[in-house]
């Protein structure tokens, strides 16, 4: 008879997750993650949401799902739209759906001067998230990225490039 090992859940706490993702939701988050995605859906009045975060891992996708829901039913009004989607993804899921297609780069040479500390504070600055690769600057557009590669030029000169990724389907 095969035996059949059942993976363990990851352990964490749902109620300091459910709390992050509304701390995040109400605009009183100090921390770099999570990122909540929301778009709102005119046809239908409602929001399609994506909580993007490295603590995800180990946790099963329905379950963070519910973790997305159950804060924003602490966050809503009446007046606020249903969601519809709410999906949870990891920094390294995010990008391979497609979502980060923008990131800020650092072009290092062998003659620069950047010391690593300054580079990795400059991009904690700009709300760099982990990924598998390391600390990410990730962006959804290129504004955005612009944006945070001009102020991380004045911080530390000609050490950034915007990059835009193109997604490859597996």
């Amino acid at each position: 008879m095969p035996v059949i090992l059942e993976k363990q859940p990851a352990k964490h706490n749902r109620k300091e997750l459910i709390d992050a993702i509304f701390r995040e939701w109400s605009g009183k988050s100090t921390m770099n993650e999570p990122i909540v995605l929301a778009e709102e859906i005119a046809q239908t009045n409602t929001l399609h949401v994506i909580v993007v975060w490295s603590r995800w891992n180990g946790i099963p996708e329905r379950e963070r799902s519910a973790m997305i829901m159950d804060a924003y039913a602490i966050f809503q009004n009446p007046q606020q739209k249903q969601i519809t989607i709410a999906l949870g993804a990891t920094p390294d899921e995010a990008c391979r759906m497609g979502f980060f297609p923008y990131r800020v780069k650092t072009m290092l040479r062998a003659d620069d001067t950047a010391k690593r500390s300054d580079i990795e504070a400059a991009m904690i600055s700009e709300k760099a998230v982990p990924t598998d690769d390391g600390p990410q600057l990730l962006y959804r557009n290129f504004e955005d990225a612009s944006q945070a590669f001009n102020r991380l030029n004045t911080k530390l000169p000609n050490l950034w490039a915007v990059v835009h990724e193109q997604r490859t389907e597996e």
